[in-house]
């Protein structure tokens, strides 16, 4: 994980210092993420993300966009007749590769990892555990589109493949699920 980190980090900076032009901007959106595991498939919830971005134009087609948002994810589930809902809190950092197929559509991937803030859930059980639960960073992948027009304003649709394993062993009830975080991102912003 480190070797990546330190390879985007790179990236980043390589990009920086070749780039054409800058520009900074705002986006903010929704969510539409779920937590799953082996055992329970829970279904998405509506979250919401909010932060700033950079766009560095390498070339005419290419522009690396490194983001920071908060982003809150969650799902609803039932196990065994317990109802469960689960809300995370993240400060993410998604660095994307975007290609320019025509002048403002552009496809885009990229490596994310993300930072817990939060956790909270409530249950029909009392025995339902949350705030200890989920380990503190996420990490994967993003996939998308996007649009641009000329005055700055920007759309895009992406896809969050979870790479990490974001729950912790459940010692007391002898769990240890592989949990993962998946979902849709649509996004509005604009760039100054």
């Amino acid at each position: 994980m480190k070797k990546y980190l330190t390879i985007g980090l790179v990236v980043l900076v390589i990009g920086i210092a070749k780039a054409q032009e800058v520009k900074f901007g705002v986006k903010g959106g929704l969510n539409l993420m779920k937590i799953s595991d082996e055992q329970v498939k829970g279904t998405s919830t509506v979250g919401f993300h909010l932060g700033g971005l950079a766009a560095i134009k390498l070339s005419d087609k290419f522009t690396l966009q490194p983001e920071l948002l908060y982003s809150t994810k969650g799902t609803k589930e039932s196990y065994y007749g317990i109802e469960m809902k689960t809300n995370l809190s993240y400060i993410d950092l998604p660095i994307m590769a975007k290609y320019f197929i025509v002048e403002g559509l552009s496809v885009e991937a990229g490596p994310q990892i993300g930072y817990l803030v939060s956790a909270k859930g409530s249950s029909n059980s009392e025995y339902a555990v949350f705030e200890n639960n989920f380990k503190t960073i996420d990490y994967g992948l993003n996939l998308g589109t996007g649009y641009e027009l000329k005055e700055g304003l920007l759309f895009q649709l992406r896809y969050y493949f979870g790479l990490a394993d974001i729950s912790k062993a459940i010692p007391y009830y002898d769990m240890n699920p592989k949990t993962h975080i998946n979902g849709l991102q649509v996004s509005v912003g604009y760039k100054f």
